[in-house]
């Protein structure tokens, strides 16, 4: 009996002690995954924000190459000898002598030992869009007595090459000033175009796309000599891009356009102030120490973003997933409207990136279905998808929705990024493809005329007519008219329907806000503005005459 009672007593204790060693490791273990989970979720939603900098001082910033921070250019480590002179060509073949000059420079940031790049670069966008009126240039630096032979032989065949033989060719160098030299090259060398674009080699570029729907309706032709001349002064197309680090508002640096008076602007403070900062920091740099400001057209992350391959179809192809999200910085091809594609050095990327391109452009998407490899997703885009879905993590938000708010001011009518980035129609807000330059101050005298909306072609309002065609508008009912009518219709007046289109918006905008000043003298009157049939509310605030 005694021996029973022994080892039952035996069993309870080893249960007993069991029992406390489990609890004390399940109290572990879930102490310490719920110390991990605060951390995480302090990690996403935290947001420290650092002083900001003074109106026009330039905060102080250094250029980061591989990761670290750097102080100053290094030494060339070779003589810079001058690079052999061989021409350049303005077409295809070199021989057109009567030939217009193109009014757009699509010049690609390259090293001087990255031939193999440059070639696939010819071979692909710049063939496929060679109906496009741009000069296709690559900017070295100088090569050295390494690659210089096979620069000179390289432009010799194909006469696209610009070589700055003033700076070495390393990667702090590249990383910070060459851009900015590659200014003061075309002004000291009268390379004048009306807009000039600065690219990485890994970005892919729909140069059809951006022809269409940004620099040509930007361009008019001189009816005499038949040149294209830009219709736009001190103009950035580009990202905007917020670094909380560097406190500062910059052009992202895979791509940007400027236009010529621009070139020769930061040419000139360059040349004065001698910034070496990261290259796509240099201009906000610049801007801030010269006390300039410039008007700024911005990219949706649908037109400028960074591939990610996982957020693919996973069938073969470059086109994005079902649920994927266009305005994130990264995502794959999606919709119509992608102008520069980054991120591609790998070459099987950029061959799958090309295949979604023909001459006119981006090509329809086929269909997505519910597939197999539609659905088999990475567990870290699920993991993504998870914490954007639940608004603790910002893994999907564009590149614009990143600036802080209080970097916007609203000055004569325009916003202001920074003190110096006028964004007169912000595209991620308005959802339109291009910048319109609203002078409604300067055209009507009014002041605080709109809150943020939009005013686009006039096709019906209150029976005025207004017949449209690619270069003119005409009312078909004058101005005389629409007062008379105006005052008839005054005291019913409660709601004025705009039906809109994008394309002919600096056309028509004298038109709209003349007749609006007729027939709306009201402090405040709703407006009901239909884009492309899409019904968009604003109003009309504080309308003086």
């Amino acid at each position: 009996m005694a021996s029973v009672a022994s080892c039952s007593s035996m069993v309870m204790a080893i249960w007993t002690s069991l029992s406390r060693c489990i609890q004390r490791r399940f109290f572990r273990v879930f102490a310490i995954c719920f110390i991990l989970f605060l951390g995480v979720t302090f990690r996403l939603t935290h947001d420290t924000q650092r002083p900001h900098h003074e109106p026009f001082k330039a905060p102080i910033t250094k250029p980061i190459v591989h990761g670290n921070p750097v102080d100053g250019l290094p030494e060339p480590s070779y003589e810079l000898k001058p690079f052999p002179y061989s021409p350049q060509q303005t077409d295809a073949n070199g021989t057109d002598e009567n030939e217009l000059p193109k009014p757009w420079l699509a010049a690609v940031i390259s090293t001087a030992s990255d031939v193999e790049r440059r070639m696939l670069i010819r071979s692909t966008w710049m063939k496929t869009f060679s109906d496009v009126p741009f000069d296709g240039r690559f900017v070295v630096s100088n090569p050295g007595p390494q690659w210089v032979e096979v620069v000179a032989n390289e432009n010799r065949t194909f006469g696209d090459m610009i070589v700055l033989d003033n700076i070495a060719e390393d990667d702090i160098t590249a990383n910070t000033i060459k851009t900015l030299e590659f200014y003061k090259w075309l002004v000291d060398h009268d390379e004048q175009y009306e807009f000039v674009s600065k690219m990485d080699t890994d970005l892919w570029l729909n140069a059809r796309g951006f022809w269409d729907r940004f620099l040509s309706p930007r361009l008019t032709t001189d009816s005499v000599t038949g040149l294209v001349e830009s219709t736009v002064r001190k103009t950035v197309i580009g990202e905007l891009y917020y670094s909380k680090y560097w406190d500062l508002v910059f052009p992202h640096g895979a791509m940007y356009t400027v236009t010529w008076d621009m070139v020769k602007l930061l040419a000139d403070l360059q040349n004065k102030h001698r910034v070496v900062t990261g290259e796509d920091m240099a201009m906000a740099t610049l801007m801030l120490k010269g006390h300039e400001k410039a008007n700024f057209v911005n990219f949706r992350g649908s037109e400028k973003f960074d591939y990610d391959d996982k957020d693919a179809r996973h069938d073969g192809t470059a086109w994005a997933r079902r649920k994927t999200h266009p305005d994130a910085i990264q995502h794959a091809l999606v919709g119509d409207e992608a102008i520069a594609v980054h991120q591609l050095k790998d070459e099987s990327l950029w061959f799958k990136v090309a295949d979604c391109f023909d001459e006119q452009g981006i090509k329809n998407a086929p269909p997505a279905y519910h597939s197999g490899p539609e659905t088999q997703r990475p567990m870290s885009m699920k993991w993504d998808d998870f914490w954007f879905w639940t608004g603790v993590s910002d893994r999907y938000d564009a590149r614009f929705d990143r600036i802080p708010d209080f970097l916007w001011t609203r000055e004569e009518g325009h916003w202001i990024c920074d003190g110096l980035a006028g964004v007169e129609v912000i595209e991620e807000l308005l959802e339109l493809e291009d910048e319109v330059l609203l002078e409604l101050d300067e055209l009507m005298e009014l002041e605080e005329v709109l809150e943020l909306g939009k005013l686009l072609e006039l096709e019906e309002l209150l029976g005025v007519e207004v017949e449209v065609s690619e270069v003119e508008v005409e009312v078909v009912l004058s101005v005389d008219e629409v007062e008379d009518v105006g005052n008839e219709l005054l005291p019913e007046l409660v709601l004025v329907v705009l039906e809109v289109s994008v394309e002919l918006l600096p056309v028509v905008v004298p038109v709209v806000v003349e007749v609006a000043a007729v027939l709306l003298p009201l402090e405040e009157v709703p407006l009901m503005l239909l884009v492309d049939d899409e019904v968009v509310d604003i109003e009309l605030k504080e309308l003086r005459v």
